[in-house]
């Protein structure tokens, strides 16, 4: 007896697929880009889901100039009564916030046009005015997350203080972060200050740029609640702030984590310490980060050490647990390094692992807890090459992995008159790459940090990476890479050289945003009327799929005269 059996062919489609794996698809697009392609559809199925797990939180920070105005003339009625998180604002290139104020200009305010909004993110936002931010800030009290990046801080900075202080009976603001567009640039809170201000009761998480001492010390005096201080002071730490905090009484009791920075100098430690000891009886962690250096370095041996830290600082503070720090110190000698190393040999500091070296180039004494703990970008010099620890039977090649491991950046500087010596180049060949080619370093750095977002690289060395990386893996490897920047060598290019090929090179990239190429070359039989030239960038275009803005400077300014090149990209 013979069973005949049909093979039967099942027909698959994208409506077939099961809710869980419509979400992960979906993750991947974004909510932004998964409203804009399903949120169209006549499919109750996608608009129940999209209303579950995408209405309520939307970015704009990578999206697309068209996907942006198609929400602002069509689907932000479909989804405004959903919205709980909005993050608006462009990553690099166009500004979101003006094309967004003048869409929404029939509603009265923010909360009117989206009546569950909780957390509002703005970012990219140094261009806008008191008058543009107004109808933004002015719902700070209303809701519980607040987040300004890159904005220019100083100028709005009584814009903000009476939105976060003048209703502080009706606030509901838990967590804000207030990030400016540069470093020297914070919130200045002087006197006389508003008696409409109240006591902000809510706000426990403040993460600030801030001018000045005394602008830090009126904005505390309002804020009791508060658990969290992440605080970047933007001006020097002079001897005149010492007197601020000696007779204060601690604005913030409760008070468990600061992390505290100065981007400028500190010229009397004693004024932070004062300030710090404010919170002796709740502090459980510290973060330090600032450069010290005594206006009379050049004439004394006033530096920040161990027992310094330990003796004016640490011994005070009860309940404190963790502790990371990264202090630069300048002193009036540079034979002082055993000096460092034995104030950080005692009981309380063995406890920790501490580096230490002596930067020749700017003639100060770096040291830092390990691993280490700020993400910001780590700036070092060749000097870090002799770094001494306070624990015996530590290498410099145990150095490197931890202490860039969080950066998302790092520069090393290199001295006018400096050249990279072997042992330098020793140091930066430690890792699991092997091979007598610089380029094996640079590979094994990358590897090293995983969170890079900015790669700046010269044309010679990235011919080299990209031979590496064409034999082991791609450029996407690095998957938080955004931007790259690429230095034109000022050498003449070999014929087979292009930079603008080598980018090409590089493969598929899903998360370069941004490529910048700098001073650019042509080769000597090249044009940039070839097509040659436009099939480069249009590789490159294809190759880097969330690619955004893409910079060509030429090194010679009439490379474009009478060009049709510009007519062709059009």
């Amino acid at each position: 007896m013979m069973i005949k059996i049909q093979s039967l062919s099942i027909a698959s489609c994208f409506n077939c697929l099961p809710n869980e794996l419509i979400l992960i698809i979906w993750t991947y697009l974004g909510h932004v880009e998964s409203i804009r392609i399903f949120g169209t559809m006549k499919c109750q199925r996608y608009t129940r889901l999209l209303e579950k797990y995408c209405y309520k939180s939307i970015n704009f920070r990578e999206a697309s100039l068209s996907s942006f105005q198609l929400f602002c003339s069509h689907l932000f009625n479909k989804i405004r009564l959903n919205v709980e998180t909005l993050k608006i604002g462009h990553r690099f290139s166009y500004s979101q916030l003006r094309i967004f104020t003048q869409m929404r200009s029939g509603f009265v305010t923010l909360l009117e046009m989206f009546p569950k909004l909780q957390q509002l993110v703005l970012y990219n936002v140094p261009e806008m005015n008191s008058d543009d931010l107004e109808p933004y800030l002015v719902v700070i009290p209303y809701l519980q997350h607040v987040t300004l990046k890159k904005c220019s801080l100083k100028k709005v900075s009584s814009l903000i203080c009476s939105n976060l202080l003048a209703h502080g009976t009706i606030s509901q603001l838990q967590r804000c972060i207030l990030h400016s567009d540069h470093r020297k640039n914070g919130i200045i809170f002087h006197e006389p200050i508003s008696f409409f201000y109240q006591l902000q009761n809510s706000l426990i998480y403040l993460r600030i740029y801030i001018e000045d001492f005394i602008s830090l010390k009126n904005l505390l005096q309002f804020l009791p609640k508060l658990l969290t201080l992440d605080v970047r002071i933007c001006k020097n730490v002079t001897r005149n702030d010492n007197d601020l905090f000696l007779s204060c009484i601690c604005p913030c009791t409760n008070l468990t984590k600061l992390i505290f920075r100065v981007h400028s100098v500190v010229q009397y430690f004693p004024s932070v310490v004062n300030f710090i000891l404010l919170f002796r009886k709740s502090l459980v962690n510290l973060d330090l980060a600032f450069t010290h250096k005594d206006p009379a370095y050049c004439h004394s041996l006033v530096y920040v050490d161990g027992n310094l830290l330990f003796n004016e600082l640490i011994i005070h503070i009860t309940k404190l647990k963790k502790f990371n720090f990264s202090i630069e110190t300048a002193c009036l000698c540079n034979q002082q390094m055993d000096y460092f190393i034995k104030s950080f040999q005692t009981n309380y500091w063995l406890s920790m692992l501490i580096g230490l070296y002596y930067d020749k180039l700017n003639c100060i004494y770096v040291i830092f807890s390990l691993p280490y703990g700020f993400s910001d970008y780590f700036v070092t010099t060749t000097g870090i090459m002799y770094t001494q620890f306070n624990q015996t039977g530590y290498q410099l090649n145990d150095l490197v992995p931890m202490l860039f491991a969080k950066p998302y950046q790092v520069s090393v500087k290199i001295g006018q008159n400096e050249t990279l010596s072997s042992s330098f180049v020793a140091l930066l060949k430690q890792g699991t790459y092997r091979g007598e080619e610089l380029i094996n370093t640079t590979m094994t750095w990358l590897n090293w940090m995983p969170h890079l977002r900015l790669l700046r690289i010269d044309s010679q060395m990235l011919l080299k990476l990209v031979q590496t990386i064409n034999l082991s893996d791609k450029i996407d490897q690095f998957s938080s890479l955004e931007k790259l920047v690429v230095d034109q060598l000022n050498n003449t290019p070999d014929d087979d050289d292009d930079t603008l090929n080598t980018i090409a090179r590089l493969d598929v990239s899903l998360s370069l945003q941004a490529i910048y190429l700098q001073e650019y070359k042509m080769l000597h039989f090249q044009s940039i009327d070839d097509n040659n030239f436009l099939l480069t960038i249009c590789q490159i275009c294809c190759n880097m799929h969330k690619l955004e803005t893409m910079t060509i400077k030429f090194a010679s300014p009439n490379s474009l005269s009478n060009s049709t090149m510009v007519k062709k990209l059009a």
